[in-house]
């Protein structure tokens, strides 16, 4: 796809024949991932912190996933495989204990969303604050000053030091000293951010494109727009000092070019899915696979319609959060009948990945699927 882009944008529009051409690829390759969700049949969100999980967590339960709790203190994290959607919110997997050939578990449907860098460490930085001084004490300001540049790389390593990358590369790089990881490692990170299947970002200027790949590459009704944890009204700090900013900077050089990488990968994607789904017309290749004849997937659209009110059934450890259901005043019709409802959405409980569950567990050899992600081929 990105070759037919690059022509596109080289030579301009194409003619009849190439516009032809195109369409098949772009239905081929998005009926290929279809294909491959629905025998992976479990989502496996990559939770980078402060990236919009807690939101995503609580979205996958509006569009009737399965997991082990929704609630925010546990945002989706699982003990045992009986779901179909669990979030990691740690680092890669490198079970060799080597950052070498670090991959997404082939077994899932994986997802990952990215946010710009700068406002990631940002929030990262006022999130450790205001756990240590909400949930401990008031001393914490006696030991550790946080305009203090050299604290913050001395206590909090992997934040002052290209996270995303870090996070990207399993266990060994995530904890390597401050300063050490450099341009092989972003583009080992760039090798792994190529194998998700699903990629997403927060930022705004990609909104849209974010929606349709909700819509599009996991079949969720609801997206963004319907719902997401506004960050806490309450800060430990107003600002920090410009130094400390200019190291914040500094410090995600790496991560920068990635998060532009992911945002390239994004757009292509975005770009296969709608030609596929508005010129191929693919909702009735989706129907026959889905084998119910109704484009659903499989599933049951009550499970979605419910899933707008369950999510606002926040139990009382939620309060750190500031929970809001966009539009329409959190009403499950009237989100359903606005213009954009319905549209560019492959509906079903949980999706694509529709009504699966298992019991395998972690211990266990992952024998879900022998597909291999198909997400580096369909880009390049």
């Amino acid at each position: 796809m990105a070759i037919i882009l690059e022509q596109y944008l080289t030579t301009g529009p194409f003619n009849d024949m190439e516009a032809q051409l195109v369409a098949s690829i772009s239905q081929l390759l998005f009926k290929l991932h279809h294909r491959a969700a629905q025998t992976k049949r479990i989502i496996e969100f990559f939770h980078v912190s402060k990236s919009g999980g807690t939101s995503f967590c609580q979205l996958a339960k509006m569009n009737g996933c399965r997991t082990q709790s929704f609630n925010s203190q546990r945002n989706c994290m699982i003990k045992y495989f009986r779901f179909n959607f669990y979030a990691n919110e740690l680092v890669m997997h490198d079970h060799n204990r080597s950052w070498v050939g670090v991959h997404p578990c082939r077994e899932f449907l994986n997802v990952v969303i990215f946010r710009e860098p700068q406002s990631r460490v940002v929030s990262h930085m006022q999130n450790i604050l205001k756990e240590y001084v909400i949930y401990y004490n008031q001393s914490l300001w006696q030991a550790f000053n946080p305009n203090s540049v050299d604290q913050w790389r001395t206590l909090a390593v992997p934040v002052f030091d290209n996270y995303v990358v870090r996070s990207l590369l399993g266990g060994q790089v995530y904890n390597m000293p401050w300063g050490d990881v450099n341009h092989t490692h972003l583009l080992g990170a760039k090798i792994v951010t190529l194998q998700f299947e699903v990629l997403l970002s927060l930022a705004p200027e990609t909104s849209e494109l974010t929606r349709d790949i909700f819509g599009l590459g996991l079949g969720w009704q609801y997206d963004l727009r319907h719902m997401h944890v506004r960050p806490t009204i309450w800060r430990p700090v107003d600002e920090f000092s410009a130094e400390v900013m200019e190291a914040v900077r500094a410090a995600g050089r790496l991560d920068e070019q990635l998060y532009e990488f992911a945002l390239v990968l994004q757009l292509l994607d975005a770009i296969t899915f709608g030609i596929a789904h508005d010129v191929a017309g693919m909702d009735g290749i989706l129907s026959a696979d889905s084998g119910d004849g109704d484009g659903s997937g499989g599933g049951d659209i009550d499970d979605v319609m419910g899933g707008l009110e369950a999510a606002m059934e926040l139990s009382t450890s939620d309060t750190d959060v500031d929970w809001a259901v966009n539009g329409n005043g959190g009403d499950p019709a009237a989100a359903a009948a606005t213009p954009e409802a319905g549209q560019r959405r492959l509906m079903g409980a949980c999706g694509i990945v529709g009504n699966f569950t298992t019991a395998i567990h972690p211990g266990s050899p992952h024998g879900f699927s022998n597909r291999n992600s198909l997400a580096t081929t369909n880009r390049y």
